[in-house]
Order: C-alpha cells, then sequence, then structure tokens
C-alpha cells in the first residue's frame, strides 16, 4: 500500500482550483477486535458499517477502493501489536489530468 509521509489536513474548498482533484479523508481504526472504517474524525467506531477482523484485508480493500495510507498512528492500546490507526486519503483520479 501506497504511504505518504505527510498529512495535508487543509479541505478548504474556497482555495481550491475548479480542476483541481478532490481529496477525501478516512480513518482506520482498531476497536474492539476489528478494523473499522470512518469517515468522521469524531465518529463512534462501534457504530461503522465496515469492518474488518483482519488488517491486511482492510488495507487491501480501501486500497483497491482508491484509499492510500498517509500515515499510521499508535494509541498504546495493549491488544494492538503495530499501528492502532490509520490516517487515510482517497484523490477523485478522474480530476487529475
Amino acid at each position: 500500500m501506497m504511504t505518504y509521509s505527510m498529512f495535508d489536513t487543509e479541505q478548504g474548498q474556497s482555495a481550491r482550483a475548479p480542476d483541481a482533484p478532490i481529496h477525501r479523508y478516512a480513518w482506520l481504526e482498531y476497536e474492539e477486535g476489528a478494523w473499522c472504517f470512518l469517515t468522521n474524525l469524531f465518529a463512534d467506531p462501534g457504530k461503522s458499517i465496515r469492518k474488518w477482523r483482519d488488517e491486511k484485508i482492510a488495507l487491501q480493500e480501501l486500497e483497491n477502493e482508491g484509499w492510500i495510507v498517509v500515515y499510521p498512528y499508535n494509541e498504546q492500546v495493549p491488544s494492538c501489536e503495530h499501528a492502532c490507526g490509520y490516517g487515510l486519503m482517497w484523490v477523485d483520479q478522474r480530476m487529475v489530468s
């Protein structure tokens, strides 16, 4: 999966050129034994409608949909051996020339 080292938090639509790519942001978080896909930073992972038991399958499915990992993060959760979450970004490829 492609990973970016910097996270662009600028989402202002007024500053975007009309033909610039559209970026969307999401998060994949580990919560109670499942990887939960969230489109809102403050969303409750327990209410996520997309969940996976396997981290690699979740990342592969999301990559196939065009999501890229912006950064992994770890919240020091004992049951989480590696990253416990990922910041994701999706770029509308129709807008890229």
